[in-house]
């Protein structure tokens, strides 16, 4: 399931578009609401959306805008635009700004489904290769840890080229000298979720 914040300055529409679609059908099961562009960006920031529905034409701070900042803050949260005019320059303003995809009002809630089904289907396709990219860095730190010397520092090499890493995204590797037992291996898991894979060496 995903999150969702959906951003117009008109609090009507943005009810209704809160409360005339089943969002949890969707896959959808948290939606945030904000008022404007400005009250957009700040909760952005702070909820962390998987997807944006924001319209276009707001006072203060409008939805180019407000993509165009969160990207620049490295928000990777997918946009959809909704706007009342059918000009080519909002258009490409939107794909500049690497928008999912762009709807004129009046909107049907029929073109939101389809819109939000398109989009959860690519934040499912990008979960997957992560989760594949993860599996095979599992095999290669296996690889390296039972490789010493070039091999494995090859194969790392080869890895970290073909993955298009995000750049908070890291491997690496805890030893310890001495014995651990399950317990005490599944609570340093469960405290460093950066842990993906964990090896219990031989004795020492």
């Amino acid at each position: 399931m995903y999150s969702l914040l959906l951003v117009d300055d008109e609090r009507l529409e943005l009810e209704t578009l809160r409360d005339y679609i089943a969002w949890d059908e969707l896959g959808f099961d948290r939606v945030y609401t904000a008022r404007g562009g400005r009250d957009g960006y700040d909760k952005a920031l702070r909820l962390k959306p998987d997807v944006m529905i924001t319209d276009i034409h707001m006072p203060v701070m409008n939805g180019i805008e407000l993509a165009k900042q969160l990207y620049a803050d490295g928000c990777t949260t997918k946009v959809i635009f909704l706007t009342g005019y059918d000009e080519f320059e909002y258009a490409k303003a939107a794909l500049q700004v690497e928008a999912v995809d762009y709807i004129l009002k009046p909107f049907s809630f029929e073109k939101i489904r389809k819109a939000a089904e398109r989009v959860r289907e690519l934040l499912h396709k990008e979960e997957l290769l992560k989760m594949s990219v993860r599996v095979y860095g599992k095999k290669l730190l296996c690889r390296v840890i039972d490789n010493d010397g070039e091999t494995g520092r090859e194969a790392c090499r080869q890895f970290l080229d073909v993955c298009e890493w995000d750049k908070e995204e890291w491997f690496g590797l805890i030893t310890t000298t001495a014995g651990l037992d399950d317990t005490v291996i599944e609570q340093v898991e469960n405290s460093l979720s950066e842990v993906v894979y964990s090896i219990r060496g031989g004795g020492g």
